[in-house]
């Protein structure tokens, strides 16, 4: 089958986006057909795209309950290949989304044989053991150039196996490791703000991979220090991605955020608490005055 016919995934991808699941029939459509015309190879090529995947079907599962026969023959296709069904088993937000009361008990009953322990908890705690006293093994760090490139030309849509790599790295790594690769580390940040703003159905694995790193004192310190030029990324985050946020962001110390100058403050206030008045006001009064006392008839003062 000729990869250009999985170019939907730009589709599926503004649609998870804007939550456009009741117009994305067509979408769905398009993709049961590819799924079940392809044979292992091909949907092993289409691996990275995988989360996007499941997250458009069970979420579209959920908002068309009507079409929940189709949606199983697509889950199973998908369940039967083990990668992919890895890659739901890895995920705490898919399986969460797979208990929606909304979604239809024969798409559940379908991805009820899949263990609910997620394998990122697993791969986590499996990162977070003693090491014993014997040395490190050898960790395969990312292309740093290719990374560079990435946050350069803003193709975080197209970096899921730079991101692959670089969370499989950061897990491995001791905190030796971590500390050797410090030089990179206001790069990587841009990449991940970047890749996660882009990709928020990768927050999970984002979230662990900022977890890890900041455990290490220099990229925490280089987190903190790079915030002014991710604040723009981070604001991108979707609201789904409030954990990524939480991990990226720094508390700002600017005088902006403590309220500015507290001059300026006493400036307004008191220009608020003092009226205008103008300064030829008295002597307007007193000729008032005057011209009425002539009036009555008081005559003009000698």
């Amino acid at each position: 089958m000729a990869h250009a016919e999985w170019d939907l995934w730009g589709r599926l991808e503004k649609i998870v986006q804007d939550g456009s699941y009741m117009s994305a029939n067509e979408e769905f459509t398009a993709l049961k057909g590819l799924v079940q015309r392809a044979d292992a190879s091909e949907l092993s090529a289409q691996l990275a795209r995988a989360p996007l995947a499941w997250e458009f079907l069970l979420t579209f599962g959920a908002k068309k309950p009507f079409y929940r026969s189709h949606l199983c023959q697509v889950v199973e296709a998908l369940l039967a290949q083990p990668r992919w069904r890895e890659v739901y088993a890895s995920s705490q937000e898919l399986q969460e989304k797979a208990a929606d009361p909304a979604l239809h008990a024969d798409i559940k009953k379908a991805l009820a044989a899949v263990p609910a322990a997620p394998a990122s908890v697993a791969a986590s705690k499996k990162a977070e053991k003693p090491r014993s006293g014997g040395p490190s093994k050898d960790v395969e760090w990312p292309s740093w150039e290719v990374l560079q490139e990435v946050v350069q030309k803003e193709t975080f849509m197209a970096a899921n196996e730079e991101f692959r790599v670089l969370r499989l790295a950061v897990l491995a790594a001791d905190p030796v490791q971590l500390a050797s690769q410090v030089a990179h580390a206001p790069m990587v940040w841009e990449f991940i703000a970047g890749f996660a703003a882009k990709k928020s159905h990768f927050r999970s694995q984002v979230v662990e991979v900022t977890s890890a790193l900041r455990k290490e004192r220099g990229w925490d310190e280089a987190l903190e220090a790079a915030q002014p030029s991710l604040r723009s990324r981070i604001n991108e985050l979707p609201e789904a991605a409030s954990a990524v946020r939480g991990q990226l962001s720094r508390a700002d110390q600017s005088p902006a955020a403590s309220g500015g100058d507290s001059s300026l403050g006493d400036v307004g206030e008191e220009e608020h608490q003092t009226p205008y008045t103008s300064p030829d006001f008295q002597s307007l009064e007193e000729r008032c005055q005057l011209r009425e006392s002539w009036g009555l008839g008081l005559g003009a003062p000698g």
